[in-house]
């Protein structure tokens, strides 16, 4: 093994078939561009936390027991442990 894990093929490939190594990289470089508009971002916060584990669970149960509006989220790290069993 050496030490560019054998990336440095890569570049033999390239300074031997530099045309063929262009054109492969044209014709990726068009499929992304043509994939481009089908990429979205899901900026809803709850979906992407959904089934991310027992405080998101937590956070669900506290929204159904005190009837919680989804006005805002907020992401917390460190004793969180002790604030929700306060609350809860």
């Amino acid at each position: 093994m050496s030490i560019g894990f054998g990336f440095e093929r890569l570049g033999l490939l390239t300074l031997n078939y530099p045309r063929t190594v262009g054109l492969v990289v044209l014709a990726l470089t068009a499929l992304f561009l043509a994939q481009l508009p089908r990429t979205s971002m899901d900026s809803d916060l709850l979906r992407v936390y959904a089934d991310s584990g027992e405080y998101f669970d937590r956070y669900r149960q506290l929204q159904e027991t005190f009837n919680l509006a989804r006005k805002a989220v907020m992401g917390a790290e460190g004793a969180v442990d002790s604030i929700l069993e306060e609350l809860g």
